[in-house]
């Protein structure tokens, strides 16, 4: 008798150290896989728009860009934006040639929802400052908590890519503000010439390829 009851509170332990192990598991969710990757990727995407609330709009043809995971929910990324415009002429970031943004940024992974599983990576970056029409008009852009946010695809996925990160906006307010169980938004905002900030979303679809398989699990 002694061993059954041995047997059944062995059973019930396991049971319950099973079920905190899968808690946990999916508590660390969304996160990149395998566990400790370093992988490098590289990405580029179209033509890009970021507009204001108030309608103005900074263009770029194209963007190559390249970075790595630094932990399992995080990265860094280097983006060259080329064939920049604003206000109707050639922008570029300070020192950089004609046409050319050059940012650094860092991105986190989060949930939009984790009822249909969609996963979201926000994109802050440092504060850009550029010159339009060589530096008669200065445009400076910052960004809020996590950044720009935007979804990700494919889940669930190892492979080395392509994944895709789409970034939408509708009068420049950013399709996703904020992960779920944040309370404050995340967004990118515009001055002009030193003017007052004004909201201001991103409007591109980026296509990663990773060095070595990689999978965003959620």
């Amino acid at each position: 008798m002694k061993q059954v009851k041995l047997v059944a509170v062995l059973a019930v332990a396991l049971t319950a150290l099973f079920a905190l192990g899968a808690s946990a598991a999916s508590a660390a969710l969304p996160e990149f896989l395998p566990v400790g990757t370093k992988a490098t990727f590289t990405s580029k995407s179209g033509k890009g728009t970021l507009e204001t609330v108030g309608g103005k709009k900074i263009t770029c043809e194209d963007d190559t860009n390249s970075g790595k995971i630094t932990g399992a929910k995080t990265i860094e990324v280097t983006i060259n934006f080329l064939g920049c415009k604003a206000e109707g002429f050639a922008a570029n970031t300070k020192g950089d040639a004609e046409g050319h943004i050059l940012v650094t940024c860092t991105g986190q992974l989060g949930y939009l929802s984790k009822a249909s599983k969609d996963v979201g990576l926000g994109l802050k970056c440092g504060e850009i400052h550029i010159e339009v029409f060589g530096d008669l008009i200065l445009i400076l852009v910052r960004f809020k908590n996590l950044g720009i946010i935007g979804l990700v695809t494919p889940l669930n996925s190892s492979k080395t890519g392509p994944f895709v990160l789409s970034l939408k906006q509708t009068k420049g307010v950013q399709e996703f503000t904020k992960f779920e169980g944040e309370a404050t938004s995340s967004f990118a905002e515009s001055a002009l010439n030193s003017g007052a900030f004004e909201q201001a979303g991103e409007e591109t679809s980026d296509e990663i390829t990773f060095s070595e398989a990689v999978s965003i699990d959620g």
